[in-house]
């Protein structure tokens, strides 16, 4: 599950290098900006939200990384939106 910022394309320089560095195995990756998560956390916040089918493929895996960017020591929004959901 990559949280990067929106500055990159589609596909990241960092979501390339961590996709790059998998290759090796089996994995899905999600880019949770492309997705309307919405604030909260309970499992379903509502009409548009679309964080329960983001939790079901988390729910299934057997590993989860989150990539993500970190300002002045702290994980980005969407990555603490990600952590709060969970």
């Amino acid at each position: 599950m990559v949280t990067g910022p929106s500055r990159f394309d589609r596909c990241g320089y960092s979501s390339l290098t961590l996709f790059l560095s998998l290759a090796t195995f089996l994995l899905t990756l999600k880019r949770v900006l492309d997705y309307n998560v919405m604030p909260g956390v309970s499992n379903d916040e509502g009409d548009g939200d679309e964080w329960p089918q983001l939790r079901e493929k988390v729910l299934a895996a057997d590993t989860l990384i989150i990539a993500a960017p970190t300002w002045l020591g702290q994980p980005s929004s969407v990555a603490k939106r990600v952590l709060e959901r969970i």
